[in-house]
């Protein structure tokens, strides 16, 4: 016997002896009030009767009470049920349960835990059918399909959580390729200040990136586009170029007429990071216009030197010329002209120096403080720098001429000496012959040497022609 047996019959005893010890009161007091055994007995049956009526009335509502819990048990499965096929579980447990009280309990734990979960899945299904739904407008991709199919079960739960990961992650690639084209765009429309008639280039142009539009047709419109301007930025940058090449060349060209140093021309040129560029652009055409208004302050000096600069290469050129014995064959008169032109030349350079001299002065006193140089230096030390210099050039040539000259005469002088020394010895040994010959060749050579070197600088030997006499 278990213990809930015991329980009971020991409940069921103590309602026994309470009652039999309540009636036995009760036949004590009947007994002193000294009622007949008739009373006694009709008494007795009354109470019975409403002991019984009682206990009736405690059956009655105690199976008011089983039904209810029946049915408050088949209300529970009803509900479970249809809750367990829409989340799609199972029931945990289908045994035998100890009465109807823990069976109630137990489905109404049951019933309780299965709305929670269905509160948290729809809550669940209505953030990611949300997001989805932001996703596929963004995406330009239908809907219906997704939000017509209701279904609670951890498995949709799961596929649309990670179908909103995929669509998240397609959103993402998409945003960056359409960030980075209309970054690209709106770089090459502002630099090559591009317009166009296209009521969508231009919204593309003028509005700002809206992230919400990642529909293929739209990345696809945008991709051409960008396409379209590439083709056109291609063309531009080449054109650019063009017109940097143009501008770099002039900017030369006023460098040289400026007589900018080199370090200057270096300086300027390494701050510009990109010299294709449309900043490029603007200040080679700053750089040129402060060249022209530099120039133009200093125009008299600078023609003057650039006068004096072409008749100095004119003097040098002609120099050139003379030291080619060629010329002396040419007829016409050419060579005549020729002295006449040089002549001219060494008669304006000291003036156009003078002039030069003058100018420096009068532009130092209208310019007091002002640097007027080339390449760091005044004008007129840099024109004494290049006579000193091409004088020290000449004289080292004049040096070295002679040099080769006496090298000349000497190898000449012990040719001959050895050829009379052995000309005593030709009767007596007739195998001295093939060496004489060779001394005769060497000789030869030598004296051709000579009259190459003479004939090359004929001005810098005539004295020593008029002191040394002829060897043949």
């Amino acid at each position: 016997m278990d213990s809930a047996t015991e329980k009971r019959l020991s409940a069921g005893q103590n309602f026994f002896e309470l009652l039999h010890s309540n009636l036995h009161i009760l036949q004590n007091i009947w007994n002193e009030m000294g009622l007949s055994e008739f009373e006694r007995k009709a008494r007795l049956q009354n109470t019975v009767k409403q002991i019984n009526d009682l206990l009736s009335d405690i059956i009655a509502e105690e199976e008011g009470f089983m039904d209810l819990a029946i049915k408050r048990i088949e209300h529970f499965k009803t509900e479970i049920n249809a809750l367990e096929k829409e989340l799609n579980v199972e029931e945990e447990n289908k045994g035998d349960f100890l009465g109807l009280v823990v069976e109630e309990h137990y489905y109404r734990q049951r019933l309780m835990q299965l709305r929670e979960e269905e509160k948290r899945r729809k809550i669940l299904y209505n953030d990611l059918t949300k997001n989805l739904q932001i996703l596929y407008t963004r995406l330009g991709e239908d809907f219906s399909s997704i939000s017509s199919n209701f279904d609670l079960s951890t498995e949709h739960l799961d596929e649309l959580s990670a179908q909103l990961e995929r669509k998240k992650e397609l959103c993402k690639i998409r945003s960056a390729m359409l960030k980075l084209s209309m970054a690209e765009i709106k770089s090459m429309v502002e630099e090559m200040h591009y317009t166009t008639k296209s009521s969508f280039k231009n919204s593309l142009i003028m509005a700002e990136y809206n992230t919400q539009n990642c529909s293929l047709q739209f990345l696809e419109s945008v991709q051409s586009f960008h396409e379209e301007l590439k083709h056109e930025y291609v063309k531009f940058t080449e054109q650019r170029k063009l017109i940097c090449e143009e501008k770099i060349a002039h900017l030369n060209q006023m460098w040289d007429c400026c007589k900018i140093t080199s370090e200057q021309r270096q300086l300027f040129m390494t701050s510009i990071k990109d010299k294709y560029s449309n900043k490029a652009l603007v200040q080679y055409d700053n750089e040129i216009n402060n060249l022209e208004k530099f120039y133009e302050s200093r125009k008299p000096v600078l023609h003057l030197y650039e006068e004096w600069e072409n008749l100095w290469q004119m003097k040098v050129n002609f120099e050139k010329r003379g030291l080619d014995a060629v010329r002396f064959f040419n007829r016409g008169g050419a060579l005549l002209q020729e002295e006449k032109e040089r002549k001219l030349i060494e008669h304006k350079l000291p003036k156009i120096k003078s002039k030069l001299e003058q100018a420096v002065c009068l532009w130092n006193d209208q310019h007091p403080g002002e640097l007027l140089s080339y390449d760091g230096m005044c004008f007129l030390r840099k024109i004494n720098n290049i006579e000193m210099e091409y004088a020290q050039q000449k004289e080292k040539e004049k040096v070295e001429k002679k040099k080769a000259r006496n090298r000349c005469l000497e190898e000449e002088a012990k040719c001959v000496s050895k050829i009379v020394r052995t000309s005593s010895l030709r009767q007596k040994s007739p195998n001295c012959r093939p060496l004489i010959s060779k001394m005769c060749a060497s000789l030869t050579k030598s004296k051709s040497a000579v009259m190459q070197i003479t004939k090359q600088s004929p001005n810098i030997f005539n004295s020593n022609q008029k002191k040394t006499p002829h060897l043949y």
